[in-house]
């Protein structure tokens, strides 16, 4: 069967061979002439016998790509402000273009049921109508998400603004890859380099976001350059299915048998592992280190290169060389997660290993995914893009709305790389591993009875696991690798839990609470910790008469000590709770209100420490959930003596909280001779200079300390004041606080622009 395009969309064969004049003083010619025009230089071009369709089809891919995966950290960046600088966030919004992705594939394999020239038309009226939501702006169409948003705020709010144009975007793969195996060229029957080129020109985008695009584009830029590259797309397209149609008749392909059940569930799952993996590797990346584009894109572009090796005709790397190494690779990498203490190793460098170990998982499972890839056929095409979409899209559901829910650990990401040795093909599962199921499930069952029953749980399982590890690393087979990784999770999950006090988990992080004992001249005391991920975010000494002691960061022989004692403040905010320490300098003069996002810290501070209720000899504190940003900017009725930024997600601070725009919010709220204090203790990023650099352009007073305290229950800091008055940082004598030199270059955040690679240190 052939489909005939109608004559004045053929064109009319009157006058095809006549000439075009262009002497002086001559009329313009007909439009009918405009056309021969142009097809005539059609025909020049497909002089070759129409060999330059794969590279026209190539390089729209490969802008379309581009495009969808240089605006995913643009509107992440874009959506970090909105929700308080979560980490989250950018796993919400991962799992949002994984799903738009997936809807994207599903319109596509819908309309493969039709003709191709039908898929066209409908699909480039698509693109078009994406257009109408250009440029992108995220925080105009915020005003609907209260105070404390949530994932599900953040879902609805990327579907309204970027929905459209990403999902037609996301069609863009599997309808041209249709459109071009049937379009008659040499190399129509295996357009899988079609993949390549895509997922190459993703590659691309996100590598040309934070390399180049970030640092030097303010976001109102950057989301006007993306509308014109988005408009340049569209008469890419536009040309590729001119192109097809002046080939001449399209041919619709023959239908196949019907894909098996059991292939699609492993297509399914071969994608679904990996997309997990990316996510708790960004996870990681975003929580422990910091939430910026440049470390977000390393996962997901390590992801989309496996892609690109797995489905290039030239194979870098054996399937049978990834089969072997696997699980001892997922051996070596389970083993820090729980034996490897956070402070003996640098987080860069436990990330840098983790991404290769990710890495070599995914170019596995990918690898297989190729394998098993269907004939260029019509309906399967399309249909084995729609079940990888699939499986992305659950695995980020799976880390972005389930297991936040279902988990009160990140222990997915462990998990995981355990499943993944269940899909190596060397894998074999025995009866005898039934036994060896229920005796684990005996000691667990156990342990969760009788919870002192849990250290010798751990202790039992750790020295069975031990050897099973061992025989994995020497022999590297799978099975091994899953019994031993497994043992050795669990003995470490069982271990952790009899330690803690308190654990939870939501879109704004993880919480775990647990007592240690710290050796002191007077013996040994208890101490009751909280700490976000790897972070401390603060403790409470357990120990009689010391429970109202100021600890970490806040103790009163240093900066916030000194800041108190010589402002006398009558009015505090407080950005960020953590355990409520600040509660501390309350007084019957002095009122603090704290400002806080994350509904779980104010259960941990008022339940499981006593610094809210027992601290200072005022009324107890007033507590305010939301952005502290947007709540400081609604109270225009208050005024603060001492406005103190401490607000932590995990090791970094909100990049929102430092802009020149902040900081005038902050002095909106501050009283004439008030002090804005920022505690800026990061392990990887010098926050002073744009801090500092902000200052100057403001022409504000500073001081900046680096505070190291000789009492045991304190912790290393970093802080800097600002005021208006030039008279009121002088009062700040007893400790080091000085001005600090910024250099030249150093440029203050907005924003519209910040840069936290220019201030990074390893």
């Amino acid at each position: 069967m052939t489909l005939r395009l109608p004559a004045f969309l053929r064109g009319s064969s009157i006058g095809q061979d006549a000439k075009i004049s262009s002497l002086p003083g001559q009329d313009l010619p007909p439009p009918r002439c405009k056309l021969e025009t142009f097809r005539k230089t059609a025909r020049l071009i497909r002089i070759g016998k129409i060999r330059y369709l794969p590279a026209l089809f190539s390089v729209t891919l490969f802008l379309s790509a581009a495009l969808m995966f240089s605006v995913q950290p643009m509107i992440g960046k874009m959506l970090l402000p909105i929700v308080g600088g979560a980490p989250s966030g950018w796993l919400v919004s991962v799992a949002f273009f994984q799903l738009a992705l997936l809807a994207g594939y599903c319109a596509a394999h819908l309309l493969s049921r039709v003709s191709p020239l039908r898929q066209a038309v409908i699909y480039l009226g698509a693109v078009c109508a994406g257009s109408i939501f250009l440029p992108v702006t995220l925080a105009k169409s915020a005003a609907f998400m209260g105070a404390v948003p949530g994932p599900g705020d953040v879902l609805l709010l990327l579907t309204m603004t970027i929905g459209v144009p990403f999902m037609a975007l996301s069609a863009t793969s599997s309808t041209l890859q249709r459109l071009f195996a049937v379009a008659g060229d040499p190399a129509s029957g295996n357009p899988y380099f079609l993949y390549v080129a895509s997922n190459l020109g993703s590659f691309t985008g996100l590598l040309l976001y934070p390399l180049l695009i970030e640092p030097g584009l303010r976001l109102t830029t950057q989301s006007a350059w993306w509308l014109f590259a988005y408009l340049t797309l569209i008469v890419a397209i536009f040309l590729c299915l001119f192109s097809l149609r002046k080939i001449g008749e399209i041919r619709t392909s023959t239908t196949d048998e019907p894909v098996a059940l059991g292939q699609r569930l492993k297509w399914v799952t071969l994608a679904f592992v990996p997309s997990s993996l990316m996510m708790g590797l960004t996870s990681y990346a975003s929580t422990e280190v910091v939430s910026m584009p440049l470390l977000w894109v390393i996962p997901l572009g390590l992801y989309l290169l496996t892609f690109v090796v797995a489905f290039s005709d030239r194979k870098f790397i054996s399937l049978d060389g990834l089969v072997r190494a696997q699980p001892v690779a997922v051996t070596l990498a389970i083993l820090p997660i729980f034996i490897i203490s956070p402070a003996a190793i640098s987080r860069f460098q436990v990330f840098g290993f983790h991404a290769v170990v990710f890495t070599l998982v995914a170019l596995m499972c990918h690898t297989l995914l190729a394998r098993s890839r269907p004939a260029s056929t019509d309906r399967d095409l399309t249909l084995f893009y729609l079940l990888l979409a699939l499986g992305g899209a659950l695995g980020g559901v799976f880390n972005a709305f389930i297991a936040p829910v279902i988990l009160k650990s990140t222990t997915e990401y462990p998990a995981m790389l355990i499943a993944s040795c269940l899909l190596n093909p060397a894998f074999r599962f025995r009866r005898s591993d039934i036994l060896l199921l229920l005796v684990v499930g005996a000691f667990f069952a156990a342990g969760l009875a009788v919870k002192e029953f849990f250290v010798f749980f751990a202790v039992i399982v750790g020295a069975a696991s031990a050897l099973v590890v061992a025989a994995s690393l020497l022999v590297g087979g799978p099975r091994a690798a899953v019994i031993g990784c497994g043992l050795i999770t669990l003995a470490a999950l069982q271990s952790i839990t009899a330690k803690s006090v308190y654990e939870g988990r939501n879109f704004y992080g993880t919480l775990k609470v647990y007592n240690q004992d710290v050796a002191l001249k007077t013996g040994r005391e208890s101490i009751r910790i909280l700490s976000n991920g790897t972070t401390i975010h603060g403790k409470q000494a357990l120990a009689k008469g010391h429970e109202k002691d100021a600890t970490s960061y806040y103790t009163k022989d240093g900066p916030l000590g000194e800041v108190f004692e010589a402002l006398k403040p009558a009015r505090v905010a407080a950005v960020g709770l953590g355990v409520g320490t600040i509660a501390c300098y309350g007084t019957p003069e002095t009122k603090i209100t704290f400002l806080e996002i994350n509904p779980q810290v104010r259960i941990v501070a008022e339940e499981y420490f006593t610094f809210l209720e027992k601290c200072g000899t005022g009324e107890k504190p007033e507590v305010i959930l939301g952005d502290a940003r947007l709540s400081l900017a609604r109270q225009t009725d208050r005024k603060y003596d001492l406005i103190i930024l401490d607000a932590f997600s995990s090791d970094s601070v909100p990049t929102h909280l430092l802009t020149r725009e902040a900081i005038t919010t902050y002095m909106d709220r501050l009283a004439k001779d008030g002090i804005v204090l920022f505690h800026i203790s990061n392990r990887h990023f010098y926050l002073a200079l744009p801090l500092l650099a902000a200052a100057e352009t403001m022409e504000l007073d500073s001081r900046f300390i680096d505070y190291m305290p000789p009492s045991p229950y304190a912790d290393h800091s970093q802080w800097i004041a600002m005021a208006r008055e030039k008279d009121v940082l002088p009062k700040l004598k007893h400790l080091p606080w000085h001005r600090l030199d910024v250099p030249d270059s150093t440029k203050f955040w907005t924003d519209d622009y910040d840069n936290l690679f220019r201030i990074m240190h390893l």
